[in-house]
């Protein structure tokens, strides 16, 4: 496993973590806010 192997693993675990993270904020409120906070997290990433 080179370092680039396990930096790709780490992006993917960040990614599928920042992911959960989403689906739960979108869970919780509205669909009319997580349509806004979307959009909103794009804008500020």
């Amino acid at each position: 496993m080179s370092k680039s192997d396990g930096k790709l693993n780490n992006i993917i675990d960040a990614l599928s973590f920042l992911m959960k993270i989403l689906e739960n904020i979108i869970k919780e409120k509205t669909c009319f806010l997580s349509m806004n906070t979307i959009p909103y997290l794009l804008k500020h990433m």
